[in-house]
């Protein structure tokens, strides 16, 4: 990832970051002005309930400490402080240093993590500033981060350091563990903000260990009496919310040196489901369902739920599911690891000619499931989006875009990358495109090659432009080299604080083949800054696409559960009957 950028109305500073992190020549500038002095403060200790044993989270992560029957040893610390290769934190800083391996985490896999002198490791980019401990997490500054004692500490002027070293056979394995490798993490002998100089640490010394299998393992060094929790917070969190896991917050004695803190998974079922069908406006759609359980462990209790879409009427199924109120349901029941399961789901269009229908069916199990593929969108247009990856949050390297930058290497940014640069940052998600941003020549481009539908005639996107320095700098969409829209830094949204969405006409272009679309921007510099574009969210709205099929088939339901069901029935078919028999009389 790239240093921070920043933004300066006309002149670039060398600016020194917490830690040892300088800025580049390269590094955006940010707009001067009077800034807020950092308040530091420190959470009033208040009394609050530690779990021995926690969890599961959403995801399926649980916890057990060492005074719980089954939990891990107490008193067993790793000492790395010889070993382990050493990390010069200032206050408020961070360090990306290696794993040794991957480990994998919610739903990423990670080879580096940065060590945060505030008692964390985060993996989603530097958590410097975050000395102000969230109890309970809640989203505002955690994401992507393991945290055995976050609270604001401070290395001290006395020359504290943080350590980090990898096994290849680890030298302790927690209870269950089927790990080889581990990474120790150990933050040692570190003050409470501010340091007070002298050698032995007010906080005192712990450290986390990392395992291949997946498990997390803290620990706190004897001799650490400053490491009772009273203003800290042990968690871990992959978005602030469902996918997170407390320990114990800004309570008083929820460590004590010796002790130790396990975090695992879970039965963990991964589910997945698949839908895919295409809308037919001249007979029945059939839908096709397919969910398969990931593993690593079975699954009980699987649940597949689908809303139906109102322009559709339900006609049948093929796997003994239900239909009530516009809602088909299929219980699979139990879905061992590796297994997989299959449905089609008929309906009728019932609007009479061809509109867009999205249709989304989600499945669920009694085990911890992570939910990233949990649920799944059939679209025949209408509503959907041509273009891919439209906020950019595959992030850099993007799978989805071509990226260009003269100074840069990317325009995609995200907070913990690039700053702000004093406007807003994302639109939505965590990752934007800025073009600009250097009192200097800067070059940018963000392509994609879409397919456009007949009918989709119109390309939205919303820009941001906080700072503007010359006319001249400019950013241009061209679809095959086409320009359909261009916007400079003389624009009267120039100076605006938040996103105002744009449309360019995109006709002429909706012939059902594959274009090239192209955001582009050339800033110049020419008043000694230099004009920001922020970009995001873009979107091509489909039109609808819709498939001939069979006849239509009339829906007749006749209750067969009942005694006056079965009556009715039975009528029915002895009426078909002498139909049939009079029509041979006659003939």
């Amino acid at each position: 990832m790239r240093s921070n950028r920043w933004l300066l109305g006309g002149t670039v500073l060398a600016l020194v970051t917490a830690g040892t992190a300088f800025a580049g020549p390269t590094e955006k500038l940010q707009a001067q002005g009077p800034q807020a002095p950092q308040v530091k403060t420190v959470t009033p200790p208040t009394s609050g309930a530690v779990n021995l044993t926690g969890g599961p989270d959403a995801f399926g992560y649980t916890f057990i400490d060492s005074s719980e029957a089954g939990g891990p040893a107490a008193g067993a610390f790793v000492d790395i402080s010889a070993t382990g290769t050493p990390v010069l934190l200032g206050d408020d800083a961070d360090q990306q240093v290696p794993i040794g391996f991957n480990f994998g985490f919610y739903n990423g896999s990670f080879s580096q993590v940065f060590i945060v002198s505030n008692g964390h490791l985060s993996f989603g980019g530097g958590s410097a500033g975050a000395f102000t401990n969230e109890c309970p997490i809640d989203g505002t500054a955690s994401m992507d981060m393991i945290a055995p004692y976050w609270d604001d500490l401070d290395p001290g002027d006395d020359g504290a350091l943080a350590y980090h070293e990898t096994f290849a056979n680890c030298p302790l394995f927690p209870p269950g563990s089927t790990a080889t490798q581990c990474a120790i993490f150990q933050w040692e002998e570190y003050d409470f903000f501010p340091g007070d100089g002298v050698a032995g640490g007010t906080a005192g010394t712990f450290q986390t260990i990392l395992y291949d299998d997946g498990r997390i393992l803290h620990q706190y060094q004897a001799g650490s009496p400053g490491l009772d929790g009273a203003s800290a917070t042990i968690a871990i969190s992959n978005d602030g919310g469902a996918n997170s896991l407390t320990y114990g917050c800004d309570s008083g004695g929820q460590v004590a040196a010796g002790d130790a803190i396990l975090y695992e998974l879970g039965n963990v079922g991964d589910l997945v489901i698949t839908k895919t069908g295409d809308v037919s406006d001249t007979g029945p759609t059939v839908y096709t369902l397919d969910v398969v359980n990931n593993g690593p462990d079975d699954q009980t209790g699987v649940v597949v739920t689908d809303v139906l879409p109102v322009e559709m009427d339900y006609v049948s199924n093929s796997c003994g599911g239900s239909e009530a109120g516009g809602t088909f349901t299929w219980n699979i029941g139990a879905l061992a690891n590796g297994a997989s399961a299959s449905c089609n789901l008929t309906l009728n269009l019932n609007t009479g000619t061809c509109v867009g229908v999205s249709n989304t069916a989600t499945v669920t199990g009694d085990n911890a499931d992570p939910s990233g593929n949990s649920s799944s969108t059939a679209s025949n247009g209408a509503g959907g989006n041509a273009v891919a990856d439209p906020s950019f949050e595959d992030g850099t390297p993007n799978g989805f875009w071509a990226e260009a930058s003269t100074n840069f290497g990317t325009p995609v940014c995200d907070v913990g990358s690039c700053g702000t640069g004093t406007g807003t940052g994302p639109r939505t998600g965590a990752f934007w495109t800025w073009f600009g941003g250097i009192a200097a020549f800067e070059e940018g481009s963000m392509t994609q090659s879409v397919l456009i539908n007949p009918g989709s005639t119109t390309l939205t996107f919303w820009l941001e432009l906080i700072v503007c320095d010359s006319a001249s700098d400019y950013m241009e969409v061209t679809i095959d080299g086409t320009q359909v829209f261009l916007i400079d830094g003389s624009d009267p949204s120039c100076g605006t604080l938040g996103y105002h969405q744009e449309v360019a006409d995109i006709s002429g272009f909706d012939d059902g083949g594959m274009h090239t679309l192209a955001f582009h921007s050339e800033i110049f510099g020419n008043n000694g800054g230099g004009t920001n574009f922020f970009l995001d969210d873009v979107e091509i709205p489909s039109a609808p696409v819709c498939v001939a099929g069979g006849p239509q088939i009339p829906i007749i339901e006749i209750p067969t559960t009942s005694p006056m069901g079965l009556i009715a029935l039975a009528l029915l078919l002895g009426g078909v009957a002498i139909f049939r028999s009079r029509k041979r009389q006659t003939t």
